[in-house]
C-alpha cells in the first residue's frame, strides 16, 4: 500500500502516540474490533465450496486505512486468521511509530511478536535514510545480519527494496 491510501494523519508513514505498537500487541479479537470485515466469493482453484460461498475475507483497519484480503483456504474462519496475520505484518512494515525496545532478532517468523521485530527493523532502516550501515549500527547488528533479517521475510524485503528503488538507491541482493 502506498502512502496515498493512508489517512491524512499517516500520510508520512508515521503513526501518532505509539498506536502502531498497541495495534501490534493486541489480541486477535481486539484488533478485529477495529476492522471493517467483508466476506466475498473468491475465484480460483477449490471447486464449488470456494467459488459459490463467501469464504474470502477482506479486512479494513479503520484507524490506519490498511486493507488486506485472504482467500487461501475454503474456511472463512481460517481466512480471517490469515488476514489478521497479514494485517499485523502490514501495520509493522508500513506504519512508522516511536522507538521500540529491541526485540530478539532471532525470533521465528511464526512468533506472534514477530510484527514488533519487523516494525523495529523498518523504523531503524527508515530513520537511517535506508542506509544499511547506519541502520545496522543503530540496531546493534552487522550490515550482513541486518540484510539477513530483512530478506528472510519476503514481504518485508519487497517493501524495503521498493523504498530503496523510490529513493533512487541501487538494488540489493540478499
Amino acid at each position: 500500500m502506498d502512502a496515498s491510501r493512508l489517512p491524512a494523519e499517516f500520510a508520512d508513514g508515521h503513526c501518532p502516540a505509539a498506536e502502531r505498537n498497541v495495534w501490534l500487541a493486541q489480541d486477535d479479537r481486539t484488533l478485529l474490533s477495529h476492522c471493517r470485515q467483508e466476506s466475498f466469493v473468491a475465484t480460483g482453484n477449490g471447486g464449488q465450496k470456494r467459488n459459490h460461498t463467501n469464504t474470502a475475507i477482506r479486512l479494513v483497519h479503520q484507524p490506519s486505512g490498511l486493507v488486506v484480503t485472504d482467500c487461501e483456504t475454503r474456511s472463512q474462519q481460517r481466512n480471517r486468521e490469515l488476514a489478521l496475520s497479514k494485517l499485523r505484518h502490514e501495520i509493522a512494515v508500513k506504519i512508522r511509530g516511536p522507538h521500540l525496545p529491541p526485540p530478539d532478532p532471532h525470533m521465528n517468523l511464526n512468533n506472534p511478536r514477530y510484527p514488533l521485530l519487523a516494525a523495529w527493523l523498518m523504523d531503524a532502516v527508515t530513520e537511517s535514510g535506508l542506509d544499511l550501515k547506519t541502520a545496522a549500527a543503530a540496531t546493534g547488528l552487522t550490515r550482513t545480519g541486518l540484510l539477513k533479517l530483512l530478506s528472510r521475510d519476503a514481504g518485508l524485503w519487497q517493501y524495503f527494496c521498493g523504498l530503496r528503488k523510490q529513493a533512487g538507491l541501487p538494488d540489493l541482493h540478499p
